[in-house]
């Protein structure tokens, strides 16, 4: 198991073992991503949230996120690839 919690984007609910972990993220990549409800279970379920790290070129997944919940703002690092 990762050392934090990593979230499914398409199945909205945090990932279980490692295998759960390859096959969803293969299936990201060509299903939609619900972030709305990501964002809303991610806020339900950790309440002592310390970082959210956005993996990749651009800050789109903070902006959306700025949409849903402003209190996440500060939790957010954005690692460029």
């Amino acid at each position: 198991m990762p050392r934090c919690t990593v979230y499914s984007g398409t199945g909205c609910e945090p990932f279980t073992d490692v295998e759960q972990i390859k096959r969803l993220l293969v299936q990201q990549l060509v299903e939609p991503v619900n972030w709305m409800k990501t964002i809303q279970n991610i806020m339900k379920q950790r309440t002592n949230l310390e970082n959210i790290f956005e993996v990749g070129p651009g800050k789109q997944l903070k902006a959306m996120t700025s949409r849903i919940d402003r209190k996440m703002l500060n939790n957010f690092t954005n690692l460029e690839t």
